[in-house]
């Protein structure tokens, strides 16, 4: 979070963990952005459900 908040005084773009995972998919690094989504989960990493469901609609998946 250091790192995201010192970005951000500077002006610069900040992109999450979901955000690069979008890009991989629109790239065609990823076929399917919803188990990756998956596999973080139950890795116990916390995605709201409202990012989730916004993520796998920008995804094309929902």
């Amino acid at each position: 979070m250091k790192g995201r908040k010192e970005a951000i005084s500077k002006g610069l773009p900040v992109t999450g963990t979901v955000g690069v995972l979008l890009a991989a998919k629109r790239k065609g690094f990823l076929p399917e952005l919803g188990p990756v989504l998956d596999i973080l989960k139950k890795h116990r990493y916390y995605l709201s459900d409202e990012l989730l469901a916004k993520a796998l609609q920008l995804a094309g998946e929902k």
